[in-house]
């Protein structure tokens, strides 16, 4: 639950770095003549970009969250069938010791 945590805070930090400094705008030069450009000359619109290292880390943050959700749901899972089991005792191998107490 903490790599949750810190992967959703990560890629809220990484939206708002986005927002303020990651956003780019390419406008012709051209566009900015007005009325004293040719009436048949083609220019092109502005183009808005993101800066790639932001849009890579972003994507990073989103699939480690949702990587980090997926295993809550099943650590979840897996605590309520244990509970429901009252005290069985259950053999465990080393993934299973992995996911329930790895760090």
């Amino acid at each position: 639950m903490e790599r949750l945590k810190w992967w959703s805070d990560k890629r809220k930090e990484v939206e708002a770095t986005i927002r303020s400094e990651g956003i780019e705008i390419d406008e012709s030069v051209a566009a900015g003549l007005g009325s004293l450009s040719y009436s048949n000359s083609a220019h092109r619109g502005p183009a808005v970009n993101i800066r790639n290292d932001l849009v890579r880390d972003l994507s990073e943050c989103v699939a480690k969250t949702q990587e980090h959700e997926a295993k809550c749901r099943e650590y979840d899972a897996w605590m309520q069938v244990l509970a429901s089991q009252g005290q069985i005792s259950l053999d465990l191998n080393q993934d299973d010791w992995l996911f329930f107490f790895g760090k």
